[in-house]
Order: structure tokens, then C-alpha cells, then sequence
């Protein structure tokens, strides 16, 4: 009796082992993938902030239209057709679209400064898995 309840309890084990050593890979590259997907959001934050300052050293200001249009200023759609930002995905609007297919947002706070945001991997604004980009601290801030 004992040794069949050893069995029982070793060949439980075996497959238990089994399959996590077959299900733990499978979850692994989705993780990997979600933090690739937030360091390339930040890295396209940065280059957004990188054009926004540079079209306002040239312009002395920075556009102050809708989204849509701020990043058409940045692809070229300006009085000088320089090319501040290359074009990443974007959405019907023209809008650059974060790893998660959500535009990016740009707020303009004064003539200088602006916030740009990705509502992160749930693709919802306002709450904490946001990235947020503040250029009067010229660093990533949090809600």
C-alpha cells in the first residue's frame, strides 16, 4: 500500500514537473515581449520630446493644434518642410502610434512646455501603467 501511494505521489510529481517545464517557456516571451513594448514606448516618447524641442529652438514655439497636427508639423508639414520626427506607425489622422496601437499624446502645458503620454499596455489614459514624458522636469514623471 505504501509503495503504491509512493508511485502514485512520484508519477504526480513527474507530471507536474513536465508540464511546467513545457508551459513556463510559452509564458516567458510574453513577458519579455510587454517590457520590450514599454522601453520601445519610452525610446519613441524621447524622440517625440527630442522633435518638440528642436521645432521650437527653430520655430520659437511649439505647435499648438490638436495632436493630429502637431505630428504632421513634426513630419515635415511645416513653413520650412523640416523633417523634426521620422515617421513611425500611425493611425488614419497621422497621430504616431505607441507598441500598444494607441496614439501618443501630446499636452502642450505653455508656448515651451508639454507632457507626451502613452496610455501603456491596457491602452487606457489616466491611470498608472501610463508613460508620461514632462518637459519642465525633462524626465518620465507618474500619475
Amino acid at each position: 500500500m505504501k509503495v503504491k501511494k509512493i508511485v502514485i505521489c512520484a508519477t504526480t510529481l513527474a507530471i507536474i514537473v513536465l508540464l511546467a517545464s513545457l508551459l513556463l517557456p510559452a509564458l516567458r516571451p510574453a513577458r519579455i515581449d510587454s517590457n520590450r513594448s514599454f522601453y520601445v514606448a519610452r525610446a519613441e516618447i524621447l524622440n517625440v520630446a527630442a522633435a518638440l524641442n528642436e521645432f521650437e529652438t527653430t520655430y520659437k514655439e511649439i505647435p499648438l493644434n490638436n495632436g493630429a497636427a502637431i505630428f504632421k508639423a513634426l513630419y515635415g508639414s511645416n513653413p520650412k518642410s523640416i523633417v523634426f520626427l521620422s515617421r513611425g506607425t500611425t493611425n488614419s489622422d497621422g497621430q504616431m502610434l505607441d507598441p500598444w496601437k494607441t496614439s501618443y499624446q501630446i499636452e502642450i502645458l505653455q508656448q515651451t512646455n508639454f507632457t507626451v503620454l502613452s496610455a501603456g499596455r491596457d491602452r487606457k489614459f489616466g491611470n498608472k501603467d501610463d508613460i508620461i514624458f514632462n518637459s519642465v522636469s525633462n524626465d518620465f514623471t507618474k500619475r
